[in-house]
């Protein structure tokens, strides 16, 4: 028998149960099913997240997608406050939050912002054009900061928000994720290895625009820049728990860029809320990229071709 991949891409389907779309309807066909979303073989009916629907995953129009993304984010934040499955969990991930962004509160006092004022100093006497006049250190260097904080968040805080991030899984779709062999250790090192490949991209990234981040055209670009690369830590949770390649997290990033710009501006705009900044920030990224993970097509990943390739 040849698994069922659907994909959502026709609108009525994706809000029709399985005994309305034509074919076997039977227990035995229905368990067969691999869900678009979270690509697990589950009874469409005892998923929580499908709810007896054929839940509809990809992108959308850039706008509502980007929407989405934020909400995405703080649905994340209501989760790990009211949610009683992360009680007992979320003390760890709260202190050792406080004491990462206070670590990068530090860097950005001490070194980020006078070497961004040295810098611009140096750009003035060398090029003195008036786009440095009315350039302002203070936000190129919390440019800077927005643009590395989520790698390094992502990385230092792995031990203690990879299990939110499973949690939240779970409690979406009502049932524990699948198991994979390699364990949460090499799923640390697959996450350290995208981190270090989005840290090489930012520094590109960050060579071309912080120059240019706090001027009327620059700190816009810089911003949404910013945003995709912390949409793109955050998806690393989920997507190296499923062993995926960088190429495959790659794709998925580039196919969804207007989801994760929109989550990754749910993450910054915690980054500017006091109190909330060193505590819930960061357990609500975590928690919220479950949400995200169940919402991009994985088409060309091998989660996909794992369903395709299943037959019995």
């Amino acid at each position: 028998m040849q698994l069922s991949n659907p994909h959502a891409s026709n609108s009525d389907d994706s809000s029709r149960k399985p005994s309305e779309m034509g074919g076997e309807t039977s227990p035995r066909t229905l368990e067969r099913v691999r869900c678009v979303a979270c690509t697990h073989v589950r009874l469409v009916d005892a998923c929580r997240y499908c709810n007896g629907r054929i839940p509809r995953v990809g992108p959308t129009l850039p706008p509502l997608d980007l929407l989405r993304g934020f909400r995405y984010y703080w649905r994340g934040v209501f989760a790990v406050i009211n949610d009683k499955d992360f009680l007992g969990r979320i003390l760890p991930s709260i202190l050792l939050s406080a004491l990462v962004f206070a670590g990068l509160l530090y860097a950005a006092i001490t070194w980020v912002h006078p070497g961004v004022v040295a810098g611009y100093a140096a750009l003035q006497s060398r090029y003195p054009i008036a786009l440095w006049e009315d350039a302002t250190p203070a936000i190129t260097t919390i440019v800077a900061m927005f643009l590395l904080a989520p790698v390094i968040v992502t990385v230092f805080l792995f031990p203690v928000l990879d299990p939110l991030a499973r949690i939240a899984e779970r409690v979406r779709l009502g049932h524990r994720a699948e198991e994979h062999p390699r364990g949460p250790v090499a799923d640390f090192w697959d996450s350290m290895d995208t981190a270090a490949r989005i840290l090489g991209m930012q520094v590109v990234a960050s060579l071309v625009l912080l120059p240019f981040s706090s001027t009327t055209f620059g700190a816009p670009i810089a911003l949404l820049i910013a945003a995709f690369f912390a949409g793109f830590a955050w998806l690393d949770y989920p997507a190296s728990r499923y062993e995926l390649d960088f190429g495959e997290k790659l794709r998925l990033a580039l196919r969804h860029w207007a989801l994760l710009i929109g989550f990754g501006l749910g993450f910054l705009s915690g980054m500017l809320i006091p109190f909330f900044n060193p505590c819930l920030v960061a357990p609500a990224g975590a928690a919220g990229s479950a949400e995200l993970w169940l919402r991009l097509d994985k088409r060309g990943t091998r989660r996909a071709a794992a369903g395709a390739s299943s037959d019995g």
